[in-house]
């Protein structure tokens, strides 16, 4: 791919953050003539990356989150990237992909242990027996295994916490009525990771949470998880 190419690219997340964005604006932004950025555009909407309607281009919170990785893999400036890539839209495909399989959903829950340290999870979603306990992140793209190592035991040790807490927590999450809750975490990041697991924890790109909901069942047993009795008088984890 060509700097110009890669500058159209990181115009398209400028221009389209807030609202659509007219085709000549984009040529402009990124300095390319407008033969070329008419025959980028065209092969990125024929791509389905952008809807392209006359002289209007629209992109939609996913479209967004698929440019922006797209520019990723090619080779953009992660930073560049995520300056126009708010972390909000990471956030709302996370939350939306979950709903569309009937979870709860709560975003940057907090709570706190017996002995007064706090917590919080970036995103949780419920639904009986089910709780994943999601740690957000944006990758670099060349972030080494330690690093990545590093936040995954840190959010087993959260999720842990989490499990301890969850009977006083039935009311705030709305699982009064479930006996007992089977807790999974997990790492979402916007760019893949150097690997797919560490210690049976999973890390999944945004765009593959679908994935992921739909092979969990099978995997159930395979996953690092914690299991809690939910009846406030047990304080036994199994």
């Amino acid at each position: 791919m060509t700097n110009v190419e890669l500058e159209v690219l990181i115009a398209l997340l400028k221009l389209t953050k807030d609202s659509p964005a007219d085709c000549s604006l984009v040529g402009k932004t990124a300095r390319a003539a407008s033969e070329v950025t008419e025959r980028i555009l065209e092969r990125l909407s024929d791509a389905s990356l952008i809807k392209k309607h006359g002289s209007v281009l629209e992109s939609s919170t996913e479209d967004r989150v698929r440019l922006g990785i797209y520019a990723l893999e090619m080779g953009a400036d992660f930073e560049r990237v995520c300056r126009y890539l708010g972390w909000r839209e990471f956030e709302s495909i996370v939350t939306r992909t979950f709903e569309e399989y009937n979870y709860r959903v709560f975003k940057n829950l907090r709570f706190k242990e017996s002995d007064g340290k706090n917590w919080e999870i970036d995103v949780l979603a419920c639904k009986s027996p089910r709780v994943i306990s999601v740690d957000c992140k944006q990758w670099r793209k060349n972030w080494t295994k330690t690093p990545i190592v590093r936040i995954v035991e840190k959010h087993v040790e959260r999720t842990r916490a989490l499990t301890e807490q969850l009977p006083h927590l039935k009311k705030k999450l709305n699982i009064n009525e479930w006996r007992y809750a089977t807790v999974f975490p997990l790492i979402l990041s916007l760019f893949p990771s150097p690997f797919k697991f560490h210690s049976k924890t999973p890390l999944v790109p945004a765009l593959r949470l679908q994935s992921f909901l739909n092979e969990l069942p099978a995997y159930t047993h395979s996953l690092t998880h914690f299991t809690k009795y939910l009846e406030l008088s047990s304080s036994d984890s199994i």
